[in-house]
């Protein structure tokens, strides 16, 4: 195959515009409304919001206790804003599930409008439901919190501690998360999140559990599980004792797509390495297909992701030109579609997009650790491949090894979800 010139355009467009909000695994999310047309969401329309929910819920038999429940009075939860303006911006609301005055969920809602209406919902505990004892915690290591209640992005409710850090209230560890992020980053599609809140407001007000007029979900992954570890193949360019199992480094400038040494390191770049798993499944090869086959489409999406070659960046990609370098992607057999989407949704997105036969890709920041593996994802891009919902886990593989994993839903700091389908 012809090696692809324009691999140096990307890069030359990356210097163009700087290494700034850049991952390390493309996990950035990107803005999604233009400037000044942000706008805040009053606790009455998200309440509205989670009152939608909660009557569409109840019609799952997971949910079944929510028929005839109510909502309680919310919670805010804030972002630390490292862009202009005030230091803290909302973030969300949590709103208690209650059977009488009985705790038997929760919905959280998002308090911006370039976010979807819905969070997360769930018949655990309220996130506040160990406030006491996390503050205690911490207080007897030394730590004092603001009061501040911290919430970014995905399932991860925080306490704000005086030196900056943000305390998880399911756990009471600390967690770095320096001079905040910004609702940009945060952002999802805004067409997407702009007919959610418009069909929030012009929706009727007084709908209950029971009501059977309430749109129906898109995804069919309320409840169960599916795997398509057999269907989608493992690749990974670890090192095994000294070697890379991929191809090796120190190659010329040409001719090297497919197994001959690249002209890069022996590392490909976690992004192109998953994406390529995800494509592979569609181009119809197993576990067990062809490795030339497989480095050429790891060669050829590192090119067209623009991933970078020399430290300190080796093997980071650009988040901005995942979905666009799939979609570039002309070396096989079918033509592909691809959209980054922020996870701010509730796991049902991703558990569709398995239940329709689509694995993605999952670009994680600050990831946590998977079943099976000793240290955290950090910023890294894997395949999703599978999800058990009684279990709130994803399957995944995670480019280092052949098998796959377990992670928790929401186990990141941020993260997008590059969706991949045939045209």
């Amino acid at each position: 195959m012809v090696r692809k010139h324009h691999r140096f355009t990307r890069r030359n467009a990356i210097k163009t515009i700087g290494l700034a909000g850049l991952t390390l695994s493309g996990a950035r999310v990107g803005s999604a409304m233009e400037s000044g047309k942000k706008k805040h969401v009053s606790k009455g329309l998200a309440k509205k919001a989670a009152r939608q929910r909660l009557a569409l819920s109840a019609q799952s038999p997971k949910y079944a206790s929510w028929i005839d429940a109510d909502l309680g009075k919310p919670t805010t939860f804030y972002l630390k804003n490292k862009d202009k303006g005030p230091n803290y911006l909302r973030s969300s609301y949590v709103f208690p599930v209650l059977n009488g005055s009985t705790h038997i969920g929760y919905i959280t809602t998002s308090a911006q409008r370039d976010r979807p209406a819905i969070i997360e919902q769930s018949t655990a505990p309220h996130p506040l439901s160990k406030l006491s004892e996390v503050r205690e915690f911490r207080k007897q290591r030394g730590d004092r919190d603001t009061g501040r209640l911290i919430h970014h992005t995905g399932t991860k409710y925080g306490l704000e501690m005086q030196d900056g850090a943000v305390v998880n209230l399911r756990d009471g560890q600390k967690q770095t998360v320096g001079k905040g992020t910004t609702t940009d980053a945060l952002a999802a599609d805004s067409g997407q999140t702009k007919r959610i809140w418009d069909a929030v407001e012009s929706s009727n007000e007084s709908l209950s559990t029971t009501d059977s007029t309430t749109i129906q979900p898109t995804a069919t992954g309320w409840s169960g599980s599916k795997s398509m570890a057999s269907d989608v193949p493992a690749y990974d360019q670890t090192l095994e004792d000294g070697e890379p199992r991929g191809d090796p480094g120190g190659g010329s400038s040409s001719g090297y797509v497919g197994s001959d040494p690249d002209p890069w390191g022996y590392w490909d770049g976690c992004s192109p390495i998953a994406a390529a798993m995800v494509l592979n499944y569609h181009e119809g090869y197993s576990q067990n297909g062809s490795y030339e086959a497989a480095e050429a489409m790891i060669d050829e999406l590192h090119d067209e992701f623009g991933t970078f070659e020399t430290d300190p960046f080796d093997g980071a990609t650009p988040p901005g030109f995942i979905d666009d370098g799939i979609r570039s992607y002309s070396g096989g057999d079918n033509d592909y579609g691809s959209k980054s989407i922020a996870v701010t949704l509730d796991r049902v997105f991703a558990e569709g997009e398995i239940d329709n036969d689509r694995p993605f890709v999952l670009n994680m920041t600050s990831g946590d650790t998977a079943s099976g593996r000793d240290q955290p994802y950090n910023e890294h891009s894997v395949a999703g491949i599978g999800y058990d919902a009684s279990k709130d886990t994803l399957e995944l593989y995670d480019t280092w090894g052949y098998n796959s994993h377990d992670l928790s839903w929401g186990a990141w700091l941020a993260a997008t979800v590059t969706k991949v389908f045939v045209k």
